[in-house]
């Protein structure tokens, strides 16, 4: 049982740190920019949901709507995002990444995969064989929350950074 358990660490510790190397630069980049935590996850939401409405966002994040409000606030100052009137309701406002955003997001989505690429090129064949078996079984095993895009998109896990999961629902006292 003990060494079962320390072979669980090591895989956890090895995993955490291929993550940091794959999530690294990109985060080194929003960093760059002086976005917070709930900026990028903002950000990311509205990559994957364009025009979103801030419930929605607040929802998904586990936070407010008016914590949502002020974090949207801040984007649209920096012209990350623009807000965009609803059609049929106008007291609703949706918000989306500006044309330049919605670009910088996927040029990090596409660095990190060929920063993943380059990684996978230099492990010769049999290892790449047997890593891919074994992050097979990872994804299959129970718990495991990683759909299979059946439509050829990209993985999940390069359109969602690492930050980019949702958390418990917090009181209107939150802070970002």
């Amino acid at each position: 049982m003990a060494r079962a358990n320390n072979d669980i660490e090591e895989a956890i510790r090895l995993l955490i740190r291929a993550a940091g190397s794959l999530e690294g630069p990109r985060i080194d980049r929003w960093e760059d920019l002086g976005l917070t935590v709930p900026q990028r996850r903002v950000l990311v939401f509205f990559r994957d949901r364009p025009g979103a409405t801030a419930g929605a966002i607040a929802q998904h994040l586990g936070v407010s709507p008016y914590t949502v409000t002020g974090l949207v606030d801040r984007l649209a100052r920096t012209n990350l995002v623009r807000r965009l009137p609803d059609g049929a309701d106008g007291r609703v406002v949706r918000a989306r990444l500006t044309d330049e955003e919605a670009h910088a997001v996927a040029g990090l989505d596409e660095a990190g995969r060929e920063r993943l690429t380059a990684m996978l090129r230099a492990m010769d064949g049999p290892r790449l064989q047997q890593l891919r078996r074994a992050l097979e079984e990872l994804i299959q095993a129970p718990g495991a929350e990683n759909p299979d895009p059946s439509d050829g998109s990209s993985p999940v896990s390069w359109r969602v950074p690492l930050l980019a999961g949702p958390r418990p629902v917090a009181t209107g006292t939150d802070r970002c």
